[in-house]
């Protein structure tokens, strides 16, 4: 049975023959952009959460983080890409199938991962497993949603 971020990743894959697409007044990139983005986000929190030493966990509040998780929602335009997830490469049809596929591979590894591990979010502080499970799932549904506007947009 396939989870929820499976799932979604599933949506994204949709998205992949008109990656191209685009409209300013929805957003300054293109729909590659994002399915790139979310699937890069995906891969480095997985890696970073398996990585993690359980036992330097530190709880840190985070109000941001609280609205972010309870609402299931990231507001537009407010956050800023880092780096890190940030598209540098040209990307191609084929090489979003891959990195799809490649995230499909890294999702099944969450798994393998224990509860106590975490995430260091640079607006959110830390987070276990859970929690940040679920940020990459609203974090998914937010890029799905712009995409889909673009795509509406269009017909």
């Amino acid at each position: 049975m396939k989870n929820s971020l499976e799932s979604l990743v599933d949506d994204v894959a949709t998205y992949i023959p008109g990656y191209t697409f685009s409209n300013d007044q929805i957003s300054k990139v293109d729909i590659g952009w994002h399915i790139e983005h979310i699937l890069l986000t995906i891969n480095g929190v997985i890696s970073s959460l398996a990585q993690s030493n359980p036992t330097n966990f530190s709880s840190q509040f985070s109000l941001l983080k609280n609205i972010v998780l309870l609402t299931n929602r990231i507001p537009r335009g407010k956050g800023r890409v880092p780096k890190v997830v940030k598209p540098q490469v040209a990307y191609t049809e084929d090489s979003l199938e891959q990195h799809i596929m490649a995230t499909k591979e890294k999702i099944s590894q969450l798994e393998l991962i224990s509860e106590d591990h975490f995430f260091e979010h640079p607006y959110f502080g830390n987070m276990k497993k859970r929690p940040t499970v679920h940020f990459l799932e609203i974090h998914t549904k937010h890029h799905i949603k712009i995409i889909r506007e673009i795509v509406a947009a269009i017909k």
